[in-house]
């Protein structure tokens, strides 16, 4: 018998996730927090949450269209994006415009 695993309780917690890459554009909340946007109708795709680098690193993205990979939960309202490393953010585009 191999004690649980406290790294799984906190994911549990958070329901199911699984490994997405989602678009839209960075915007910024107080906390600071920052979130994912859809470019034409602003609606809150995932909030965002860095696990392997400081979360002040997405501010170089604010207003910028970009590309994340990362654990998804989509239970979560707004979902939850965690992004394991800085590269897993890809900056399409130094601005947001309807596609």
């Amino acid at each position: 018998c191999t004690p649980p695993d406290t790294r799984d309780t906190g994911s549990a917690s958070l329901g199911k996730s699984d490994l997405k890459t989602i678009t839209g554009c960075i915007d910024e909340q107080p906390g600071p927090k920052y979130l994912l946007i859809g470019p034409e109708k602003k609606e809150v795709r995932a909030q965002l949450e860095p696990v392997g680098f400081p979360v002040q690193n997405l501010a170089r993205f604010l207003g910028h269209s970009v590309s994340i990979h990362g654990e998804l939960f989509s239970e979560q309202n707004p979902p939850l994006m965690r992004i394991k490393e800085f590269g897993d953010v890809k900056e399409l585009s130094d601005h947001c415009a309807p596609q």
